[in-house]
């Protein structure tokens, strides 16, 4: 015992290893390509109005850190122009909180402020709150609504709507959802007492 006791005080400590998140991404994902910012912390750009975000552009993606929502690459091609339009992490959708999807015929990516909705060839638009959770329960873009074709607008009575390819959803602040179409359709969860159930666990984003 006295020789073990010996042993660990002798033995000099082992310096801790701090795994640099946005390497770490770029590393489980080799799609990105080469970074175009010297290594380390001293490529990364600093955002966010905490300052606490970083950015680091590769060949084929920017990768966006911060340290509630963690490191994600958004690639090229679609997705990260989109963002851009829509003033990246100071815009409404802010920082990225999932990796992205590559859909049939699209791609979807989820940010703190909504989902991000992109058609080969078409508009790119974001999805969220109720209206985009009644979407989710109807199926995503394989549903019946199909793809967004817009962003949710206001509806002129203190409410939003949102165009689909085929149909539009609206949402009211009694919290009914109703599909507009030849006819409207309430699409209200409700339990047994026909109070309007809450449906915030419903993923944006089809598995």
């Amino acid at each position: 015992m006295k020789l073990f006791r010996q042993r660990l005080l002798q033995a000099p400590d082992k310096p801790l290893v701090v795994m640099n998140m946005i390497e770490l991404e770029a590393k489980e994902n080799p799609w990105v390509g080469v970074r175009k910012a010297k290594p380390g912390a001293g490529g990364e750009r600093k955002v966010g109005r905490d300052g606490k975000g970083r950015f680091v552009e590769y060949e084929n993606a920017h990768i966006y850190f911060h340290p509630a929502t963690g490191a994600h690459a958004i690639p090229h091609g679609g997705l990260f122009e989109a963002y851009a339009e829509r003033k990246w992490e100071t815009g409404e959708l802010g920082f990225p909180v999932r990796d992205f999807t590559k859909l049939a015929d699209g791609a979807v990516m989820a940010f703190q402020g909504g989902v991000l909705y992109r058609k080969d060839g078409k508009d790119h638009h974001v999805v969220k709150g109720v209206i985009g959770q009644r979407w989710a329960l109807e199926g995503y873009e394989k549903g019946p609504l199909g793809w967004p074709t817009s962003d949710e607008i206001s509806n002129g009575t203190g409410g939003k709507r949102q165009a689909f390819e085929h149909g539009v959803l609206e949402w009211d602040p009694s919290g009914a959802v109703k599909k507009i179409g030849d006819a409207a359709k309430d699409l209200t969860l409700v339990n047994a007492a026909g109070i309007p159930l809450a449906v915030e666990a419903v993923d944006l984003i089809a598995a």
